[in-house]
């Protein structure tokens, strides 16, 4: 292992993560276009079986289909009893 790896502050580390992040989320997104699927961001909900009403910030799109396949994004968990408030160490 380089000795370059051993010395790395949080804020590169962080900054590392965010590059591999935006390069899969680039690459996902040329997938999708490569392959003609139309991505809508937003909240959605179903208004019958074969109808989603998306909202976004950018306004409201109705879309009907006889499938949909929807992917949600995520964030961190944080159970109620754990303080997330505390100071990072900074060795």
């Amino acid at each position: 292992m380089p000795r370059s790896a051993l010395n790395l502050t949080y804020p590169q580390i962080l900054a590392n993560a965010n590059d591999v992040i935006e390069t899969q989320v680039v690459a996902r997104r040329h997938f999708y276009d490569r392959n003609r699927v139309p991505v809508f961001g937003g909240q959605g909900r179903f208004i019958d079986a074969h109808t989603l009403e998306v909202e976004s910030p950018s306004g409201s799109s109705r879309l009907t289909a006889d499938y949909f396949v929807i992917a949600t994004g995520s964030r961190p968990y944080h159970p109620p009893d754990i303080d997330f408030s505390q100071p990072r160490n900074s060795r």
